[in-house]
């Protein structure tokens, strides 16, 4: 009989350890990273070096002698948008070795609920190895405009593992684009 208790009580503790292991594990997941304010600055800057490189990595982005954009960042508080600014990689273009960036400003109804949708915290990084999907898509850059044309790069929120979190992209598509340009980019060789 002494043996069947220890065995219960050692079967007890196991379970007990297990879910209180999982539980622990869960709210790990769940930990974020808020992003510091972002700086205004005087315009959407698609063509910065790292904003190129960000959103279209393998472009040449020693061609320009702009400055790089400033860091992403959460909207500041007294800022208010009129529109989105996405720079993305749009396509390859072999026969000229270049790659086109897009610069698509969107806005209309909806705008709250982009910025808001691109406003959620980020998830701590996570060691690769945890990590399930990896992507080498590149993610466009997202830029929030005001009425003077000023703008903040704006983080895209992620998980751990770097992929976007709850596809905040999805209310910025639903955007009508308003203007859209094209830009053609060595590709480096």
């Amino acid at each position: 009989m002494p043996e069947a208790r220890s065995t219960i009580i050692v079967g007890g503790l196991a379970v007990l350890i297990a879910g209180v292991t999982s539980v622990l594990w869960i709210e790990s997941r769940a930990e974020t990273l808020t992003l510091p304010t972002g700086q205004v600055v005087e315009h959407a800057q698609c063509l910065a070096p790292n904003v190129v490189s960000s959103a279209m990595p393998g472009a040449n982005t020693t061609a320009t002698d702009l400055l790089d954009a400033p860091p992403e960042g959460l909207l500041p508080e007294d800022f208010d948008p009129v529109a989105l600014v996405l720079c993305e990689f749009y396509g390859d273009r072999p026969e000229t070795n270049t790659q086109i960036l897009r610069e698509t400003e969107r806005s209309g109804v909806g705008l709250s609920a982009a910025t808001a949708a691109l406003a959620a915290r980020t998830g701590v990084p996570r060691d690769p190895e945890d990590c399930d999907t990896v992507t080498s898509a590149p993610l466009p850059v997202v830029w929030a405009v005001n009425k003077q044309d000023r703008a903040v790069r704006l983080g895209l929120p992620k998980d751990g593992c770097g992929q976007l979190k709850n596809d905040p992209l999805a209310a910025v598509y639903e955007l009508p684009a308003i203007s859209v340009e094209e830009y053609e980019l060595p590709i480096f060789s």
